[in-house]
């Protein structure tokens, strides 16, 4: 789940350097790595730098660097001049796209990107993430197959003009750009083979999301698993009694 305590926290024990080595190796501008805000998004990148840094993670931890022109023709559509394919640099390991790729197919499948499964019935297999700067005044969304990388961003150059209410998120402001151009990709079969491809390189790496909760449980959600959880007889049931028991003493306990 995306919440901004244990991500801090992870910005604190992965430490600086590191981050600022993985910044460069994904392009990305280093210039507020020394701020934890960072960990929340709060950085001036734009989609021309943030597109690259996730087709890294459609890619196996590849990065290429983006091409704007990659052959000009004549009017009789001789070439005239074309560029030659960059070549991809190992930007992170294939492990760590692996994993990030399984949490952001679980983010269009179960959290903020929903709405291309629902609003516009999108079934390929995708990844993605949206975004919502402070005061709603932008609004990201990335998604990413194996074979595309599309990014969408809605704003103002001056972020004093902003969005006073959620609608200004990135789910309900960018994320349907997206939407309406996947659909369209999607309907069409030679569209959809080339783009929409699967994530069948994942099957190689063991990415487990089932991980224990960040939070440790407190005294009442102890007893509550216990009250309401089955039990054995014998031995483990007395043993029961015994945590009720000091469950209340606990709870009820004078303060000193």
């Amino acid at each position: 789940k995306s919440m901004n305590r244990p991500t801090v926290e992870l910005y604190f024990r992965t430490g600086v350097d590191t981050l600022r080595r993985t910044f460069e190796a994904l392009g990305l501008p280093g210039d507020d790595i020394d701020k934890p805000a960072v960990a929340l998004g709060a950085s001036s990148i734009s989609l021309y730098e943030l597109v690259p840094a996730y087709g890294a993670f459609a890619m196996q931890g590849q990065r290429v660097a983006p091409q704007l022109i990659t052959k000009i023709t004549d009017a009789q559509g001789r070439v005239i001049h074309e560029v030659k394919k960059p070549k991809a640099q190992r930007a992170i390991t294939a492990e760590s796209a692996a994993a990030v790729t399984t949490m952001l197919q679980r983010a269009i499948d179960e959290g903020t990107g929903t709405a291309l499964r629902t609003r516009y019935g999108i079934k390929a297999p995708l990844a993605g993430k949206t975004g919502t700067s402070q005061d709603h005044a932008d609004a990201w969304f990335v998604t990413y197959t194996p074979g595309l990388v599309m990014g969408t961003w809605v704003g103002a150059f001056d972020p004093s003009v902003h969005f006073s209410s959620n609608l200004g998120t990135g789910s309900q402001l960018a994320l349907p750009i997206a939407g309406m151009v996947l659909k369209d990709i999607e309907a069409n079969t030679a569209l959809r083979r080339k783009y929409l491809r699967d994530f069948s390189w994942l099957v190689a790496y063991d990415v487990d999301l089932d991980c224990k909760p960040h939070r440790e449980p407190g005294v009442l959600e102890e007893w509550l698993e216990e009250v309401f959880s089955p039990r054995q007889r014998n031995d483990s049931t007395r043993q029961g009694r015994r945590k009720d028991q000091n469950f209340f003493d606990r709870l009820f306990k004078r303060k000193q």
